[in-house]
């Protein structure tokens, strides 16, 4: 087991590279449904350096009819994000988290983010490669371009924030399973606060580690989106 590690990490030169999709069509007398979704991750870790960038797509439009109204949602999301985290020692390191994204969901035309963090680890960082469970302290800059303007009368807005979050990823050769518990307040404003708990685990399909996804779950507790509506649904 411990050669065949060694000439896999040679290989790929600690490079782990994962992508998953989804797509769903339905179209019934009552219901339309079309669902795409693509995510591709690229991660590299070593016991000085963690490397991690994700790129997210989704697409979904959805109508429902009754014998009074129909119900339509829509949504387009894409992201970017990229962390790169250099070791103190065994178990403290820094670095920082970046991105930019647009989500039509959340309001968002264009966003991007810049934020200096600090990090504690359980385990040593040569372990990353199998098993991680991290505490890690953000703090920095973000800017919002909205689609609509907001409730509160913005169509941009500079944002100073900083994030909590405890986060688990244990990787075998049958394949992963990852957590996030995350909190996030903004500096400006304290009472606007959101608490998020995401999780997923990934089955191995083949030696380029291509995945199945699933049992995906997230919690969210946040106020509504930027127009203060509680979700993407439109009436007509």
């Amino acid at each position: 087991d411990n050669n065949s590690d060694k000439l896999s990490s040679d290989k790929w030169k600690n490079w782990v590279f994962q992508s998953a999709g989804s797509l769903n069509f339905e179209n019934e007398t009552s219901r339309n449904v079309s669902n795409v979704s693509v995510e591709l991750d690229a991660d590299k870790v070593t016991d000085k350096i963690k490397l991690q960038f994700d790129i997210d797509f989704e697409r979904s439009n959805n109508k429902y009819e009754n014998q009074d109204n129909t119900f339509i949602s829509k949504r387009n999301r894409k992201s970017f994000s990229a962390k790169s985290v250099w070791s103190i020692n065994d178990k403290w390191s820094t670095g920082f988290n970046a991105g930019a994204s647009g989500d039509t969901y959340q309001n968002i035309d264009f966003r991007y983010y810049f934020m200096p963090a600090i990090e504690y680890s359980f385990y040593p960082y040569y372990e990353f490669v199998r098993r991680e469970m991290v505490i890690n302290y953000r703090i920095g800059y973000g800017y919002r371009n909205y689609i609509e303007e907001t409730i509160y009368n913005k169509f941009e807005e500079n944002l100073y924030y900083h994030q909590l979050s405890f986060e688990t990823r244990f990787r075998q050769p049958w394949g992963e399973i990852y957590t996030n518990l995350r909190g996030k307040t903004f500096l400006q404003d304290p009472s606007k606060n959101s608490f998020r708990f995401d999780s997923w685990f990934s089955i191995r399909v083949f030696e380029s580690r291509a995945r199945v996804s699933g049992g995906h779950n997230q919690y969210q507790h946040a106020p509504t989106d930027a127009r203060g509506l509680p979700a993407p649904w439109r009436t007509v």
